[in-house]
């Protein structure tokens, strides 16, 4: 492979308003040697222009503070190295953009000029980052016992008095280079970075470490000082830069659970032209899927978002899973596409689920044409009430108030899907994150959660009621927020998209992680379905639908080992990845990944895929969860052909 010979650092930066209204001076066109066979920029001071190049405003701030005053800088800078009005140039390029910042010897991340107190945050980022070190296995952040960090967290009163320290910081994490798409795979694939600005810089991993404490510290903060107003992190547009997913965790994913992953971690980050919510995160997704993004920017975004869905479902085993990404709105700007087929250009809020897989290791089939898909799935149930959504602003009271409503209207006592309706009630409003299914995150138990609807506010109130009340109204408004409470008639409950209705159906498809709500329609003489959405429904998260509920005496958890979770089921001492609910059959067994590509996990907790013993043949999926295993085993799988 040739090598990069041209050593340069390559630009991240906000662009800021198009119109170029900087003039740069060219005195000579630093040309790379093939691979990348670019215009570089040297920034030299005293050299005669031979040329001269307009600009943004941005890049020109950038550039006169980047520059060094006594020796040539080379960097390469999009707005400059492509010809942004050549659309077959800018579509070519977006193919090499992988290669030019994953090459480059340094990102250099500029945030824009300095303002009066962007040194105070770059020197408390600083100070905080000394002693906070990252355990991969847990994928967190701790501090060490004698750092200013683990002081601040257990004095107050040195986090009142270092206010202006926390002030600076949110408006440095505020600034627009972390609300930008394109930035989010130049950091990711730089092999080093730094973060600069006006003349004070920082390297990427103390930043980052900085960054994450005072997100952890940001209930404290706020409890403290009274005007400190900062978004949750989990609502925060710069989560995805502080969480960016090494190498190794995503290639414990498939393609399309990549590209799924890459989507939802670049939702909130905003982008002029909506193509580019594919194009931007093509050099980092797996290589099946990267082919499949074709940049164009001579077609529309409807077209090229449905071009590139066909391609992923008719091309990428893996590619159901898209269907996840779909949402049915009902506005004068929705897209004219197919149900099936994302609309990329807008964010799709949906339920966090990606941990669980409702369809086990199934293999997604499909018939697909530019008009409609074909899915196979199981109907679960039909939607019949609709509880009114959360309001924006509503209270952690409000909310609970809410959540009391909501379970007097569930008529019996014991659930459908099993087990009782009060804890399954419960799992439903936290979208199943709570402790017993997720051990050692901290979360809420449902005791916990059920201390606070039965008693806050009716017995004489304590600071640990108040507390927990606080975190049960955090916990389930970020949850409740991004899905609306419903019934079924079958006597489920759940989760839904806010434009689902009454007489919608929940079906769990084979290959698609998440229950799909979709809604009955004829189209063109036929019986089909528009897909409205993800569901949470609470007793069909877990494979339920394939292998039915989990034996007595058995408990199900997701665990964390090597940077992702995984089904696991226990009974006594029996720790186990192997579900009881159906035997394998005769001729296929578990086959699990060698230890060494797992050193730091436990034999029986590693990877699996699946050997036939009489063949040799492997598979990652589970055969048991094939349509003609399913059928045999009385499984009522259906054809719904999406439109």
């Amino acid at each position: 492979m040739q090598k990069y010979l041209q050593k340069y650092e390559a630009l991240s930066y906000v662009w800021g308003p198009p119109e170029r209204t900087d003039i740069a001076l060219v005195s000579k066109p630093a040309i790379s040697p093939k691979p990348l066979s670019r215009l570089f920029v040297r920034l030299r001071t005293g050299s005669r222009p031979r040329a001269t190049l307009g600009i943004t405003h941005n890049l020109a701030v950038a550039l006169r503070h980047l520059r060094h005053s006594k020796k040539p800088r080379v960097l390469w800078i999009d707005a400059i190295c492509i010809n942004q009005d050549d659309l077959v140039e800018r579509s070519a390029e977006v193919l090499e953009m992988g290669s030019i910042y994953g090459h480059a010897k340094e990102v250099i991340v500029w945030l824009g000029p300095s303002s009066e107190d962007s040194r105070l945050a770059i020197e408390t980022l600083s100070k905080l980052a000394e002693g906070r070190w990252f355990n991969p296995e847990d994928y967190c952040f701790y501090s060490e016992p004698d750092s200013w960090a683990a002081f601040l967290e257990k004095t107050p009163e040195a986090l009142v008095s270092n206010a202006l320290s926390w002030f600076a910081m949110k408006d440095l994490l505020h600034r627009e280079w972390f609300s930008r798409l394109w930035v989010y795979q130049e950091i990711m694939l730089a092999k080093k970075a730094t973060v600069i600005v006006g003349n004070d810089g920082i390297d990427w991993e103390p930043f980052v470490a900085g960054a994450h404490w005072i997100w952890a510290m940001l209930g404290e903060l706020k409890r403290l000082l009274d005007d400190f107003e900062m978004e949750d992190f989990t609502q925060s547009r710069i989560a995805g830069f502080l969480r960016l997913p090494s190498q190794s965790l995503l290639s414990k994913r498939q393609g399309g659970e990549v590209l799924n992953y890459l989507l939802e971690k670049t939702a909130r980050l905003n982008c002029f032209d909506p193509r580019d919510r594919l194009y931007a995160i093509r050099s980092l997704a797996f290589p099946e899927v990267r082919g499949l993004i074709i940049p164009d920017y001579g077609i529309g975004a409807e077209e090229a978002f449905t071009d590139f869905t066909v391609r992923l479902i008719g091309e990428n085993e893996h590619g159901g899973n898209i269907l996840t990404r779909c949402m049915l709105r009902n506005t004068p700007s929705t897209p004219q596409m197919p149900s099936w087929v994302p609309d990329f250009s807008s964010p799709t809020d949906t339920l966090s689920m990606e941990e669980f897989r409702s369809c086990g290791q199934s293999k997604f089939g499909s018939v697909v044409t530019n008009e409609s898909l074909s899915l196979q799935a199981v109907k679960m149930a039909t939607i019949s009430t609709l509880m009114s959504p959360l309001q924006p602003d509503y209270t952690y009271t409000e909310i609970i108030k809410a959540c009391r409503s909501w379970e007097a209207s569930c008529e019996s006592n014991v659930y459908a899907g099993g087990g009782s309706t009060a804890n399954q009630f419960i799992d439903t409003i936290l979208c199943g994150w709570r402790e017993e299914l997720f051990p050692h995150l901290g979360l809420l138990t449902l005791e916990q959660c059920r201390k606070v609807l039965d008693g806050y506010g009716k017995d004489i109130e304590s600071d640990d009621m108040e507390s927990l009340a606080t975190r049960f109204g955090e916990s389930v408004g970020s949850t409740i927020r991004r899905g609306r409470f419903f019934k079924t008639l079958e006597g489920f409950i759940g989760l839904c998209p806010d434009s689902a209705r009454a007489g919608d159906v929940v079906v769990i498809g084979l290959g698609v992680t998440s229950p799909l709500t979709l809604r009955p329609v004829t189209h063109e003489g036929k019986s089909c379905y528009l897909v409205v959405g993800t569901a949470y429904l609470c007793g069909a998260m877990h494979i339920e639908a394939f292998f039915g509920s989990v034996p007595v005496g058995w408990e199900l958890t997701y665990q964390i080992f090597n940077d992702s979770y995984r089904m696991v089921f226990t009974q006594g001492d029996v720790l186990t990845r192997e579900d009881p609910r159906v035997a394998l059959p005769p001729q296929w067994r578990y086959k699990y990944v060698p230890q060494q590509y797992e050193p730091n996990t436990p034999k029986g907790m590693l990877g699996f895929y699946f050997e036939n013993v009489e063949t040799k043949e492997t598979s990652r999926y589970d055969p048991r969860l094939t349509p003609e295993a399913l059928r045999e085993r009385g499984v009522n799988l259906e054809e719904f052909i999406l439109v």
